[in-house]
C-alpha cells in the first residue's frame, strides 16, 4: 500500500504523506510476535524515506473484538480485514434441542450429516456478526474512505472438508477411549465461510438502507434545514441510516407504499 501511493504522490510530484497504522487483535493474542517484527518494516521505510519514497510511519497495536467499535467517528481512512470475519463472535445460538441435547452430535462444525437447523444457526449468527462489523466500521470511516475485506468462503452445499476430517479423526479418538464422547458433541467451532451470495444479502441491507436515506434526504432535508440549520445534517443523517440499517437487520417494515389503480366508467 505504501508503494502504490508512493507511486502516485511521483507521478503527481507531491510529498508523500505521513501514516498512522493501526494493527488490531484480540487482547489474548501475542502482540509482542508482531512488535518484533516490525524492525526490518522499519529498516525497509527508513531506506525508502532517504531515497523520498516514503513518509514518516507510525504502528500501534489496538487490542479489541472488530464486532466492538474500535475507533473514534470518522477517523479512519482505510481498513484493510485479512482472513479474520469468518471468525464469528461467539458459537451460535440454537445448536441445543428444547430438551438440552446437542444437534450437531459427532461434528465441531457444519457438516454433511448435520440437520439444517446448524446450518441456519451458523448462518444467522454470521449475518449478525458481519452487519455489526460493517455497521461499526461505517462510523468509524471518514467519507470516501475504503474497506479492502478478506475473508474464507465456501460454495452451495460444500461442507467444510478440513473441519470434517477433523472430527473424524476425534470420532476415532472417542471410540479408542481417549475423547469422551459428551466433549465432541459440545464442540462447535466458532467460524462460518459464506458463499458469494449470502455475503451479498448481508451488503443488500446496507444498500436498502442507503437507498431509503436518499431518499428521504431528498424529500425532507430543505425542510429540516429550515427549522435547524444545515450544522447538524450530516450528522443527522448518518444517524439516521444506522437506525435505518437496524430496522431492517431485524425485519421491520421501513416503509409502506399504496398503489391505487382507477379506471374511469
Amino acid at each position: 500500500m505504501l508503494e502504490c501511493i508512493s507511486r502516485i504522490c511521483m507521478q503527481l510530484s507531491r510529498k508523500p504523506p505521513m501514516f498512522q497504522v493501526f494493527l488490531n487483535d484480540l487482547p489474548h493474542n501475542d502482540f509482542n510476535s508482531i512488535f518484533m517484527s516490525l524492525e526490518s518494516f522499519y529498516e525497509k521505510l527508513r531506506k525508502g524515506k532517504e531515497e523520498g519514497k516514503f513518509g514518516e510511519c507510525f504502528i500501534a497495536g489496538l487490542p479489541g473484538s472488530f464486532y466492538k467499535r474500535l475507533f473514534p467517528d470518522h477517523s479512519i481512512h482505510f481498513v484493510h480485514s485479512s482472513y479474520a470475519i469468518h471468525w464469528l463472535s461467539q458459537v451460535p445460538e440454537g445448536l441445543v434441542s428444547e430438551f438440552g441435547t446437542p444437534l450437531n452430535k459427532g461434528n465441531i462444525h457444519i457438516a454433511e450429516t448435520s440437520p439444517p437447523a446448524v446450518h441456519k444457526a451458523y448462518l444467522n449468527q454470521f449475518e449478525r456478526d458481519f452487519t455489526a462489523f460493517l455497521r461499526l466500521r461505517s462510523q468509524e470511516i471518514i467519507p470516501g474512505g475504503r474497506m479492502l475485506l478478506t475473508l474464507l468462503g465456501s460454495e452451495p452445499k460444500h461442507f467444510y472438508k478440513i473441519w470434517v476430517l477433523i472430527s473424524t479423526s476425534l470420532n476415532e479418538m472417542v471410540i479408542e477411549g481417549f475423547v469422551q464422547e459428551s466433549k465432541l458433541d459440545g464442540c462447535n467451532i466458532p467460524l462460518y465461510m459464506p458463499t458469494a451470495e449470502e455475503d451479498l444479502v448481508v451488503f443488500d441491507r446496507f444498500e436498502r438502507a442507503k437507498s431509503v436515506v436518499m431518499g428521504m434526504r431528498a424529500v425532507a432535508e430543505q425542510l429540516l434545514v429550515t427549522h435547524f440549520g444545515d450544522g447538524i445534517m450530516e450528522d443527522l443523517f448518518h444517524r439516521f441510516f444506522m437506525k435505518v440499517a437496524d430496522d431492517i437487520e431485524a425485519g421491520k417494515d421501513i416503509c409502506i407504499n399504496h398503489i391505487v389503480s382507477l379506471t374511469r366508467l
